[in-house]
């Protein structure tokens, strides 16, 4: 991107493609957010969890009412059970992180990590008395707003560091589509996802849900994504353009 020259065709089409696709995905947002709690009331039926849904609305302006399902599921305040269940879990990870033959070292570090975060959750939980300051209705409906707020932003992110390349342009619709598509289908079941955990296992297992598998996992995916499109033709720096091109 430093050698890239910001030449005023790319600049433009950057510009173009970044604000047709954030109202392009805007616009849809309220039909996207109706579709997802059909999704979550027929998972929810299909599961055995007989809870439903209520609604969180965003306004934009007077223009656009977003409606945002989540589930009417409560976390209950961990028990000593809950305490044990969990714990013993977290010992389980961090003794395979410890078992994993070397060639898993990502791994290694990934489930140390997450036995690190849960760890903090069991400590602070062992001490704290109720309520917890972050009810979990109120949780799983930021999450879902937070990702209605990812997906409108996505083709801007792509207009800073995808578009400004030379991709054809099917290309370039694709790859947005793909991200925003993938998206919009793992939100409302990561969601449910959640808001079962939690409901099952209690509060504890909150905080490392929202610190690693929270949209960090959003991230992840459109870093994924970008990654493999960026292995396509097109991405390759000029030849003529040389170390001291303008920026």
């Amino acid at each position: 991107m430093v050698q890239l020259e910001w030449t005023g065709r790319r600049a433009i089409r950057a510009v173009f493609l970044s604000l047709l696709g954030f109202l392009t995905v805007v616009s849809g947002l309220p039909v996207l957010g109706r579709t997802w709690g059909r999704l979550e009331t027929w998972v929810l039926g299909q599961s055995g969890v007989s809870v439903g849904i209520d609604w969180h609305s965003i306004g934009i302006g007077s223009v656009l009412q977003i409606r945002v399902p989540y589930p009417l599921l409560e976390g209950p305040w961990p028990s000593t059970s809950h305490w044990l269940i969990v714990g013993g879990g977290t010992a389980a990870l961090l003794l395979a992180s410890f078992l994993l033959p070397m060639r898993f070292l990502p791994a290694r570090y990934f489930l140390r990590f997450v036995a690190a975060v849960q760890s903090v959750a069991l400590v602070y939980f062992a001490f704290a008395t109720p309520p917890f300051p972050y009810p979990l209705p109120g949780y799983i409906g930021g999450l879902m707003t937070v990702g209605m707020a990812i997906l409108a932003l996505v083709p801007i992110a792509l207009g800073f560091g995808f578009y400004i390349f030379d991709h054809s342009l099917p290309r370039q619709i694709l790859l947005t589509v793909m991200i925003v598509g993938h998206l919009a289908i793992l939100l409302p079941l990561q969601g449910l996802v959640h808001a079962i955990l939690i409901n099952r296992f209690s509060l504890l297992v909150q905080p490392t849900l929202f610190f690693v598998f929270g949209v960090l996992v959003e991230v992840l995916v459109f870093v994924g994504f970008y990654g493999w499109a960026m292995s396509w033709g097109g991405s390759e720096i000029p030849q003529d353009v040389g170390t001291g091109a303008r920026l």
